[in-house]
């Protein structure tokens, strides 16, 4: 704001401090409007009030009042039909495979967005899960703007969002509702300590550019899968710059041992190969109890010094009480491996242990040769692209590859 001032013509005898004080009452008279704006909109939100420019998927906004909600008989019972198969058991990959083919509207597409491939997705599911807007409520306040005056908005933790519950018709009971996202929560955590951190191949992936290790991942709401960690650090390296999907992978692996089983597990070779085996797997299973020995020892150091640490006073008995609790429970996992352990290395040092080609061929036709025999025959696993993997086989000279 400047009145029509103009410094190059002062003939009016304008103190020039005069407009930077008017633009600093401007400034305070445009955050004063903003902060009521916020105010007012805060109001309206604990009222309940629909504020979103467009009605969610499930809904259409009632053309007498934009901030109420009506359902949308045209996609309701897609959205219980969501609620209901997971519900039921189905994974969202299969829901949404299942939509693709049958041709079912995406949300994007449904209420006419452009953006968006329009194929369903295990994520779209997991997002039509997640949105309590179905139960009859009204969720507001899930972002905010930094600073009065400012453009830039946050989010907001959920603990802390403004939620009005029967502010319009709901599809879905509040029950299931909650029932889902226990699911959810519980599928979450399961991923996170049952795939991600003990993928059947993950110790065998490997870049085929770059030779390095591949990172095994699983993102949210999305599929598992590996990629290389060099692959932007490196300059023309030639790495794969997306992911290979896990399953896809297995896939490839099982039918490659299928051939290698037929071309090389032949009954003149079982002996040496069964020699080998149970070097190669006694050899695994030694340095895995040797580790474990070793966490052992620093679990009951831990102990000790705890309880030093209790008798000096540097923390209190709950304090003490909790932590000695973990130490313990730490300490009994690790014994019973190493008990399991010491149990496999007795089994493949018998004489009586034999590699059975007749049962290794039936584990690779019913598909379990991934889950029981992976660590047995296979050294590495290459990937130079999602269509070219490289199997290097532990028994076959020449195979490795340094890096």
């Amino acid at each position: 704001m400047n009145d029509n001032y103009d410094s190059n013509n002062n003939e009016n005898g304008i103190s020039s401090l005069e407009i930077p004080f008017k633009n600093l009452v401007y400034d305070y008279y445009s955050k004063d409007i903003s902060q009521k704006i916020s105010s007012s909109v805060r109001v309206r939100q604990d009222r309940g009030y629909y504020f979103g420019s467009k009605a969610p998927y499930g809904y259409v906004k009632d053309e007498k009042d934009h901030h109420q909600l009506l359902v949308d008989e045209r996609v309701r019972n897609i959205i219980e039909e969501v609620f209901e198969r997971y519900l039921s058991g189905e994974s969202m990959l299969s829901i949404s495979k299942d939509f693709n083919h049958r041709g079912v509207l995406t949300p994007a597409k449904h209420i006419g967005l452009k953006r968006g491939s329009g194929v369903w997705t295990g994520q779209i599911i997991r997002y039509v899960l997640t949105q309590r807007v179905y139960t009859g409520a009204v969720v507001g306040g899930k972002t905010r703007v930094q600073e009065v005056g400012s453009d830039n908005r946050k989010w907001v933790d959920s603990k802390d969002w403004i939620i009005r519950e029967d502010m319009h018709e709901a599809i879905i009971s509040k029950e299931d509702f909650d029932k889902v996202q226990d699911m959810l929560n519980s599928n979450t955590k399961h991923i996170s300590r049952d795939r991600k951190h003990f993928h059947i191949l993950q110790d065998k992936v490997y870049c085929g550019k770059c030779y390095h290790k591949m990172t095994y991942t699983v993102n949210y709401g999305k599929t598992d899968g590996y990629c290389c960690p060099y692959r932007y650090k490196a300059k023309d390296c030639g790495c794969m710059k997306g992911k290979i999907k896990a399953e896809t992978l297995e896939d490839i692996v099982s039918e490659e041992i299928k051939l290698y089983t037929e071309s090389f597990l032949e009954k003149e070779q079982t002996r040496k190969i069964e020699h080998k085996v149970m070097e190669s797997i006694c050899e695994s299973l030694l340095d895995r109890k040797k580790r474990l020995e070793a966490e052992k020892q620093k679990i009951q150091v831990s102990k000790m010094q705890l309880y030093e640490r209790h008798k000096q006073d540097e923390i209190d008995k709950e304090a003490y009480l909790s932590k000695k609790e973990d130490l313990s429970k730490k300490l009994k996992n690790t014994e019973q491996e190493i008990a399991i352990i010491t149990d496999k290395i007795k089994e493949n040092t018998s004489s009586g242990h034999n590699l059975n080609v007749d049962k290794l061929r039936e584990a690779v036709a019913k598909g379990e040769l991934v889950l029981d025999w992976i660590n047995e025959v296979i050294d590495r696993i290459y990937v130079y692209d999602k269509e070219k993997v490289e199997i290097i086989w532990k028994f076959e000279k020449g195979n490795g590859k340094d890096g």
